[in-house]
């Protein structure tokens, strides 16, 4: 049920969604909210969750935050919440145990009254309090665990609830399965198995050939069907393997990304951009499509339980601002580029040599200005440099687009990435352009929303 909460509300969260620098998500800031005392019947509750509007009424109001409130104070003149939206904990990478380090799991006992759990090792386990351990091959206990404190060389504390005596094994080294995107050249899979035993998890491609020392070899391999694959002769010089993953776009990655945070996908433009990369390193997935995202030239968001994607340079709506709406403009220019650089490794076979060798490329753009910074690449997605080139070009262009300020009544808030239309007649000059919205600011006491982006202006 909605109420009309004005009264009890003494200030309104500041509210801003941004674009970094070098970033391809947006972000919210936001600051707290602070209620009258009276606001609530009986004791203001800790932590709730909420959803904020603002307008005359429900019929004539713009939707603000769906998220989650926690009491941070209470005083005779107000009680002051943070704000919180949805987190998204998600990792890019699946993680597991390194089964050539493993610690078998012999006894699993209540402790501290059934709130946690002790684990015996056969052996010395070697831990410490706040190490990060892989369980598996139990019911109850599988996965990535914080250990909490040290009974003995061979017993171990995890704040897991107690749930059943079902033993296993554990492996100090947590790693990471890695992830191919596009096609890629001798990645190095991850091997697991015991001693000498040539078994490895097999990464998700649609095709590829198994190489050892830069060789081919795609004879004696058998499928485990369990996500690894194993060769009956053993690996010489190096296993390495090329070829395709079944992710080979921009799109793909956002369609697999979303379904693994339990989110819709709106891709409005497409998204048929080559990705070639291997994952080698595990992060949040929302850090990653930040990375992504820009180097593609596409920004996202999460909203209401939707990843939205759109093209950077393609409208995402039009709207004409008009005179009357009482907008103020600004126009400003970064400052110029002189230099973009980017730099990775690529391994590849070196037939003088009979080997692989890791070929250290580069890729540096002089943009012909004197003066200016110089922007170095983050992460690179491709593996060619044509292709890196090509990412460079798109990058420089948009920067030196003007960034377009517009302030305008707090009566609407456009999409991100949509298309904002302009005259201004007020100066000396007649000035025609647009902006596409990749920022906005919320002032309640003067109410205006200030919004900016990339855009383009025409003087007569």
């Amino acid at each position: 049920m909605a109420y009309w909460w004005k009264p009890a509300i003494v200030s309104m969260p500041t509210m801003t969604l941004s674009l970094a620098d070098r970033g391809g998500m947006l972000k919210i800031e936001w600051g707290d909210i602070a209620f009258a005392p009276d606001a609530f019947v009986g004791e203001p509750p800790g932590k709730a969750d909420i959803s904020l509007d603002w307008g005359l009424d429900s019929s004539r109001s713009i939707h603000l935050f769906d998220g989650t409130i926690i009491k941070r104070g209470w005083t005779d003149e107000n009680i002051p919440y943070d704000l919180y939206e949805p987190e998204h904990a998600e990792k890019v990478l699946d993680e597991g145990m390194d089964e050539q380090n493993t610690l078998d799991i012999t006894a699993c006992a209540s402790y501290a009254g059934g709130a946690k759990t002790q684990m015996t090792t056969r052996t010395p386990h070697g831990l410490s309090a706040d190490k990060e351990i892989f369980v598996q091959d139990t019911t109850d206990y599988n996965g990535g665990i914080v250990v909490d404190s040290i009974v003995s060389i061979t017993e171990f504390v995890v704040e897991i609830a107690f749930t059943s005596t079902q033993t296993g094994v554990c492996s100090a080294n947590v790693v990471s399965r890695p992830l191919v995107i596009g096609t890629v050249e001798h990645m190095t899979p991850q091997r697991t198995g015991q001693a000498s035993e040539e078994k490895y998890y097999f990464p998700d491609f649609a095709s590829a050939d198994y190489y050892d020392g830069g060789v081919i070899i795609n004879d004696h391999w058998t499928d485990n069907g369990d996500g690894t694959v194993s060769r009956s002769l053993s690996i010489v010089d190096g296993l390495t393997k090329s070829g395709t993953g079944n992710m080979t776009t921009l799109a793909d990655v956002f369609t697999w990304a979303a379904a693994r945070m339990g989110l819709t996908l709106s891709n409005l433009h497409g998204a048929d951009v080559p990705v070639n990369r291997v994952i080698y390193e595990n992060r949040l997935l929302v850090d990653f499509l930040d990375a992504l995202a820009y180097y593609c030239g596409y920004m996202c968001w999460i909203l209401d339980g939707v990843l939205y994607l759109v093209d950077r340079d393609q409208d995402n709506g039009v709207q004409v601002i008009s005179e009357a709406d009482r907008v103020e403009k600004t126009y400003a220019w970064k400052m110029p580029v002189k230099q973009y650089t980017a730099e990775w490794t690529q391994r590849k076979f070196d037939a003088a040599a009979v080997e692989l060798v890791d070929d250290e490329r580069r890729v540096v753009k002089y943009m012909g200005n004197s003066i200016g910074e110089k922007v170095a690449l983050s992460e690179v997605f491709d593996e060619t440099i044509t292709d890196v080139a090509a990412r460079i070009d798109a990058i420089s262009a948009r920067d030196a687009m003007p960034t377009i300020k517009l302030s305008l009544p707090l009566d609407r808030i456009p999409c991100p990435g949509q298309r904002l239309e302009f005259s201004d007649t007020k100066g000396s000059c007649n000035i025609t352009g647009y902006l596409r919205m990749c920022k906005y600011s919320i002032n309640y006491k003067s109410k205006t929303l200030a919004i900016e982006g990339p855009g383009a202006i025409t003087v007569t």
